[in-house]
């Protein structure tokens, strides 16, 4: 072994993941993971680097890191992993591109070699008007660890604007659908989508939660979406209560 090998044993490995811009374990196909290897003491841990995955060595602990679903992480996101206190687990924090702290995951189950990371993604839906209101609650979301989805982020140029917001709201864990006087009333594509996640939420499990209505102001939504509770953005609590819907 080197000198570069840490000899603090109990935090077994630390490492970051930069320029991820694909999941997770298209990432380690091509790239440099460290794995961890188990010695006969049990207290005994070494780390050992690899430049690719074909060594067989490389499948005794951990060789892929997903997300639930195989969400994309964005580029420059950080992990922190050292070994959990009960076997076959690892203890994860995770810190998303713009975060000020890491995200702890807590402890996770490797296994066959796979760890999956239980990274929410929320779908935000909004009118162009209310768009100073919703970056706020993006930005704080992600500050929380959650990837957040919306169209002036992450719509790229060239991109087939309607069927890219429709395979986000498909690929996404929650839409949260921001009403206003403006979004309820307002003519156009809003609506479209407003109906688009309505439908893509009676094709999930009835006892799983998908839509997660939110009142910037006092407005009437539309009808089809009066069976659920909504959330009223200008009461206290109400960002506490938004991220209770989305755990």
């Amino acid at each position: 072994m080197d000198n570069e090998l840490p000899n603090n044993f109990d935090e077994l490995f630390d490492f970051m993941i930069s320029n991820i811009g694909m999941p997770m374990s298209e990432k380690f196909v091509s790239g440099v993971i460290g794995i961890i290897k188990e010695m006969q003491n049990q207290r005994d841990y070494v780390i050992e680097k690899y430049l690719n995955l074909r060594d067989q060595d490389m499948t005794d602990f951990l060789h892929t890191i997903k997300t639930s679903g195989n969400k994309a992480i964005p580029h420059e996101t950080q992990l922190q992993i050292k070994l959990g206190s009960n076997p076959g687990t690892v203890d994860v924090k995770i810190k998303l591109p713009g975060q000020k702290e890491f995200s702890d995951l807590g402890e996770l189950p490797v296994k066959n070699g796979v760890l999956e990371l239980p990274v929410k993604l929320v779908f935000l839906s909004y009118a162009r008007e209310d768009q100073t209101r919703v970056k706020e609650i993006s930005e704080a979301l992600s500050q929380d660890g959650f990837l957040t989805w919306w169209d002036v982020k992450d719509l790229i140029p060239g991109d087939d604007w309607k069927s890219t917001i429709q395979e986000a709201i498909e690929k996404s864990d929650f839409a949260v659908l921001f009403f206003s006087e403006v979004s309820c009333t307002k003519i156009g594509y809003i609506q479209k989508e407003f109906k688009y996640i309505r439908e893509q939420s009676e094709l999930r499990p009835t006892n799983k939660r998908f839509i997660v209505p939110v009142l910037i102001e006092p407005c009437s939504p539309p009808r089809e979406f009066s069976p659920f509770h909504w959330l009223k953005l200008w009461e206290d609590g109400a960002y506490e209560k938004l991220k209770q819907a989305l755990s």
